[in-house]
Order: structure tokens, then sequence, then C-alpha cells
């Protein structure tokens, strides 16, 4: 897969190729807005129409968790301490039609434990059923661009692998507690699997050229038909 710039780079060299003009030229952050939404447009519609989201378009990222107070529980005689991320959580790709509400998928732990979604008031529920496994199980959701874990304050990291709405936020993120960035956009590629480059590429040009486009009606199938003629 290309780095960012190297769509920047495609980008220009596609518009240079037509009328030279001042009114032509775009920065690399103008493509880029242009870039993040055309790929969430494009992504979120394949999803809804329900096919299968290549992992190349996801990035995963391990986050830093900490023990707060929970601010809800003053009616509750336990449990008035929950794990949080240290940091906000970028916006994930959403979409009505996932369990989530968003494209993503389960969360983990590190060591690959799988946490179940639930939100706060279903934590209150469940902590009072006769089931030790259902009242103890990890669970988590998100609140106020935070994600909270349930049943545990001992659990140091957790792991998110999704489709992030602006890759590029990531690179804002201390990943596993060393500091490092969990996404370098100068250096790891940009996250659009391969039969989605060119129409992408061909979009956002379109958008930057100012020429109304429409979606194909079925842009997967297209991409490989393209993909396949080139090949051959």
């Amino acid at each position: 897969m290309p780095l960012l710039n190297e769509y920047s780079s495609e980008v220009k060299s596609i518009i240079s190729r037509g009328p030279s003009s001042d009114d032509l030229r775009t920065s690399d952050r103008e493509i880029y807005q242009k870039l993040k939404k055309v790929r969430s447009f494009i992504l979120k519609q394949q999803f809804e129409k329900g096919r299968v989201i290549h992992p190349d378009n996801y990035i995963s990222v391990c986050l830093e968790l900490e023990v707060v107070e929970n601010d809800e529980c003053e009616c509750m005689d336990s449990d008035c301490y929950v794990l949080r991320t240290k940091d906000e959580i970028p916006q994930i790709l959403s979409s009505k039609k996932s369990m989530f509400g968003l494209i993503m998928e389960p969360v983990t732990t590190t060591e690959g434990v799988q946490l179940f979604f639930t939100n706060y008031h279903r934590k209150l529920f469940d902590q009072y059923r006769k089931r030790k496994d259902v009242r103890n199980r990890f669970g988590w959701y998100i609140r106020n661009k935070r994600l909270y874990v349930t049943s545990s304050t001992l659990l140091k990291y957790i792991v998110i692998n999704a489709v992030w709405h602006d890759p590029v936020t990531l690179a804002t993120l201390a990943c596993s507690g060393e500091g490092n960035a969990c996404y370098d956009p100068l250096l790891e590629d940009f996250p659009l699997d391969p039969d989605l480059i060119k129409p992408v590429i061909d979009m956002v040009v379109e958008e930057l050229l100012n020429v109304k486009y429409s979606l194909p009606q079925d842009l997967s199938n297209n991409a490989k038909e393209e993909l396949k003629e080139k090949n051959t």
C-alpha cells in the first residue's frame, strides 16, 4: 500500500496533466481532507451493503488504561473505580448496521481475551445477576471520547482494531505505554485496500477539480475489473 505522501503526489501529478492554472494548485492538507472524506464514504457504503471490509482498511492500536473514579456510582456500594483509556479515542467510522454502532472488531486485551460490548446501565444490571461469569466478565463502552472497561481495575492495556475516520489522528496517541505513536503517516502505509486505491484517487481528483461525481453502483467489482484488466 502507498504512503500518504504518495497519494498526494499522484493526485498532484494527475491534476498537472490538465490545463495549467493557478486555481488548480492544491496543498497536501487539502488533498488529505478530500482523501479521508472519499475513503470514509466508500468504506461506509460498502459496509452497509454487507460487504466484508478488507483488513488493510483497519489500524490496530494498543492503548494504556488508567484507574479513575466512577462518577455515576453514588448509589452503589462497590465498583466505584473503573478503567478508562488515558487518551481520548479518535473518531471511528460509524454505521447503524454495526453491532457496536462503529466499524470495528471486538476490543481485546493484549493477550487476545475479548471484552464484551456493554454500556453503563447494562453494567449496573449485570452486577446484580446471580451468574458469576456474567457479573465478572470484562465489558467495554465509549463515553465522552474515552473507552471504559468494567469488572476490572487491573488491566494495563486494551487493543482496538478499527476503521478510523481520520487515520492521521492516531499519530497523536502513545501506544503500549512506550511513548511511540500508534501510527506514523510518514513511514507507514495509509490504510486503504489495493482494490480501492484507483477509485479513491480518481474521486479525489474530481472533487478537487469541482467535477460533480456519482459513486459507481458496485465500486468494489469495478475496482477489481480495473485491476484485472491492468494485470492482463
